[in-house]
This record gives C-alpha cells, structure tokens and sequence, in this order.
C-alpha cells in the first residue's frame, strides 16, 4: 500500500532516538513498524493500531500517540504531514 502522508521528525526526536539507539538495541526495529504505521493510518482510522489521541495536549506539543511494546511516539498530524516530536521509554514517557 502507498503511504497516505509523510512523515518528517523533529531536530529533539532525532538526537532521543540516537541516545535510545544505544541503551536499547531493538529500537530500529520497532521504529520501522512505527515509520509504516503512521504512513498509512496516523488518526487510526482502521482502528487497528494502539494510537490514541491525548487529552489536554496542544498542537505541536504531540497531540497523538502511538505505543510499541514499551516505547511511545509523541507526534502531530498536519493535512498529509505527521511530525514526530518524541520516543520514550514507557517509564519516562508520561
């Protein structure tokens, strides 16, 4: 299936995922899955994926969320631009 938007990431979300790259190396892998995801269905449409969207949170502060085993990814949803703003670890992610 052709990705439905692009997805861009954050000058933070990039220098997080090198520091988790390090400490955690099965974070390629689950960063892939989630690159995937979020081309094809970031407002969860399908309903198939665990992404949520936050209560409480402010546009360009990552209003949405999708989690991954023990990751979450923070990001926006702009027409067909998603913009990742951050991965966590779950226990420092909230």
């Amino acid at each position: 299936m052709a990705p439905a938007c692009r997805v861009l990431s954050t000058a933070a979300f990039e220098r997080t995922l090198k520091q988790l790259a390090r400490k955690h190396p099965d974070i390629p892998d689950v960063f892939a899955d989630i690159l995937t995801i979020l081309e094809i269905d970031p407002l969860n449409v399908s309903r198939q994926h665990n992404i949520r969207k936050l209560v409480n949170v402010e546009h360009g502060d990552g209003a949405w969320r999708i989690r991954s085993g023990v990751y979450r990814v923070r990001y926006d949803v702009e027409a067909a631009t998603v913009t990742l703003h951050s991965i966590n670890h779950r226990k420092d992610a909230y």
